[in-house]
């Protein structure tokens, strides 16, 4: 056991898995032809799991994820990209590797308490790395030095954090100065998240925090905390655009949007219902093959080389109607256990992942990956306490 202070102790499996969630930054930093090095932190706790007296516990999370990825390996066979299906098959494949040893380990309260603060942490750090490290380009906050990551995704990273600053505001308990550091940390990230020019990302954010308001308690709940968090937000975003360059600000702005087309996605989107609509029954039910996107792009249409941006036009069009079924069980299993937990702190960010999706192939998506590992880690297995996420 590892002890993390002076009143818990955690496996070295549990410290392992939670270095790997804190240390979610590093996604965007390779190591050649050995990927990330997030790749080799997720191999640690996977290895010690191996050697240890572990179990096979197939939850219905493990058995939904490895459906999606068995509907995806079968398009190998026929895939318009067969190296890049294959690439795509081996990630999927290291995430169940992940999730069964996550899922088959018993967690005590105070291991699941740890795991969440690495998760908060994460974003901490990634916010850190960012200001401290990031670069401008066309007035946009990015990553783009040793470690690089799209600023469409990169808003994920914060979910987190941000998502931890509201439950801290809305918590009775918590005392002012504890809610004073959390509204100071939430006006950091609402910063970060309008200078990345992200609108897929903020409308991401949005939700999350839409999500806590309506859930925590109901709406009528803390009414008077959850109007304070509001009009907090409504005058930082009003102070953080004073500071931005107005080639930024104005990408929020509604008539940028609609001038934007999507910023071509709508093009694509078109394109990728065309293609759907012409293909044979096949390729309808079962697709061109996984993380084939750009080959089918440049195959029948002539707009430039480039994925879908939406997870499930991926879907749809890669691995078809059957594929996109076993997507869609994927994901809602991890939503329905979160759910059933009422655990509302993974059920804002999970559904800000999906809304994210809508404008994003966030497939191999590390923050996606680690709100789900957390989730698996709540279940109690027939323990007495009802729930470890709260």
């Amino acid at each position: 056991m590892i002890v993390t202070n002076s009143k818990e102790k955690v496996s070295q499996f549990c410290y392992w898995l939670g270095i790997y969630f804190l240390l979610l930054i590093v996604s965007g930093m390779g190591l050649g032809g050995m990927g990330s090095i997030i790749r080799l932190l997720a191999a640690v706790p996977v290895v010690i799991w191996l050697k240890g007296k572990h179990r096979i516990v197939l939850t219905a999370q493990v058995k939904a994820t490895g459906l999606f990825i068995v509907a995806c390996f079968v398009t190998v066979y026929w895939s318009l990209s067969y190296s890049e299906s294959i690439t795509r098959v081996v990630s999927h494949i290291m995430f169940l590797t992940l999730l069964i040893s996550a899922s088959s380990y018993t967690y005590t309260k105070s291991e699941i308490a740890f795991l969440k603060r690495c998760l908060i942490n994460s974003s901490r750090l990634s916010a850190a790395v960012l200001l401290g490290t990031g670069s401008y380009a066309e007035g946009r906050l990015l990553l783009s030095g040793l470690i690089k990551e799209d600023p469409n995704y990169l808003c994920a990273y914060f979910m987190f954090g941000i998502a931890a600053c509201i439950l801290r505001i809305l918590d009775k308990d918590v005392q002012r100065k504890g809610k004073f550091y959390a509204a100071a940390e939430l006006i950091i990230y609402i910063y970060i998240i309008f200078s990345t020019g992200s609108r897929g990302g903020l409308f991401a954010i949005a939700v999350v925090v839409m999500t806590i308001i309506l859930l925590d308690g109901g709406i009528s709940s803390n009414i008077e905390r959850k109007l304070l968090i509001l009009a907090l937000m409504a005058v930082a975003i009003a102070f953080v655009t004073m500071l931005l360059p107005e080639n930024v600000v104005n990408r929020f702005t509604r008539e940028a949007i609609v001038e934007s087309n999507g910023t071509g996605r709508y093009d694509l989107w078109e394109s990728a219902w065309g293609t759907f609509k012409k293909s044979g029954f096949f390729r309808e039910m079962f697709g061109y093959g996984t993380a084939a996107a750009r080959a089918i792009i440049r195959r029948f249409s002539s707009l430039p080389n480039s994925v879908y941006h939406n997870v499930f036009v991926d879907n749809l069009v890669e691995i078809g109607i059957v594929g996109l079924t076993c997507y869609l069980i994927h994901i809602g299993s991890f939503v329905v256990l979160a759910w059933k937990k009422k655990d509302i702190f993974s059920i804002s960010i999970i559904l800000g992942m999906i809304v994210l999706s809508f404008s994003t192939s966030i497939y191999t998506f590390k923050p996606y990956w680690n709100i789900m590992l957390f989730i698996a880690c709540c279940t109690d297995r027939g323990k007495n306490e009802s729930s470890y996420c709260s």
